[in-house]
C-alpha cells in the first residue's frame, strides 16, 4: 500500500496537452524522477516501488504518465523521443532550479541519457535500469524491407504488445525521431 504523501499534479503543454504525475515533496534537493520504459506507465511495479521507497527515505520523487500513455493526453501512436523529452523538461520547469536524478527503466534509461547530454546542469546522477539504447531502431532492422517500407508511406504501424496492453499502434515518425 502506498503512502498517502503523494499529491497528483497536472501540467500543461503550449498546444493545451496535459500531463499528469505525482510528486512526494520533502522540500529538499535533489528530487528524483522516474521515467518508465516504453508504453509504461506511472502505475507500473517499479514506479510504483520505488516512489514508496523515496517516500520511505523522506526524498521528494516525481512519476508521471508520458503523453499517450496512463492519466495524460494524447495518443499512444504519437510518441517520439522528442515528445518525451518535451515532457520531461516540463516537469523540470516545475522544479524551476532544483536538482534532479533521473530514474529511467528500459526506454526510460535511453531517454534518461538524452536529458543529461540536454540540461548536465541540472542533473545530479543517473540511475539506469536495463536502458533500451537504439531499441525503436532494433526493432525497424528486424522488419522486412517491405514491411520497414509499408510503415514508412503509410506512417503507421500496429504491433501486438507481449505485456497485455493489446495493439499498439506506433508512427514512422518513431523511428524518424530516433534517427535524429
Amino acid at each position: 500500500m502506498m503512502p498517502s504523501a503523494e499529491r497528483p499534479f497536472t501540467l500543461v503543454h503550449a498546444n493545451g496537452e496535459r500531463l499528469a504525475g505525482l510528486i512526494h515533496e520533502t522540500h529538499q534537493d535533489p528530487v528524483g524522477i522516474f521515467l518508465p520504459g516504453f508504453a509504461s506507465n506511472m502505475n507500473g511495479s517499479k514506479s510504483r516501488l520505488l516512489a514508496e521507497y523515496a517516500q520511505n527515505q523522506g526524498w521528494s520523487w516525481v512519476r508521471f504518465d508520458p503523453r499517450g500513455v496512463g492519466r495524460s493526453d494524447g495518443l499512444f501512436e504519437q510518441l517520439t523521443l522528442s515528445r518525451y523529452l518535451e515532457d520531461l523538461r516540463l516537469i523540470l520547469q516545475m522544479l524551476e532550479k532544483r536538482p534532479v536524478i533521473l530514474v529511467g527503466s528500459s526506454m526510460g534509461g535511453w531517454l534518461a541519457t538524452l536529458a543529461a547530454t540536454r540540461w548536465p546542469e541540472r542533473l545530479r546522477a543517473l540511475l539506469l535500469i536495463a536502458p533500451a539504447y537504439n531499441f525503436i531502431q532494433t526493432l525497424f532492422q528486424t522488419l522486412s524491407p517491405e514491411d520497414q517500407h509499408r510503415w514508412q508511406s503509410s506512417n503507421l504501424c500496429c504491433w501486438q504488445d507481449h505485456y497485455g496492453l493489446g495493439e499498439l499502434r506506433m508512427r514512422f515518425d518513431l523511428v524518424a525521431d530516433s534517427w535524429r
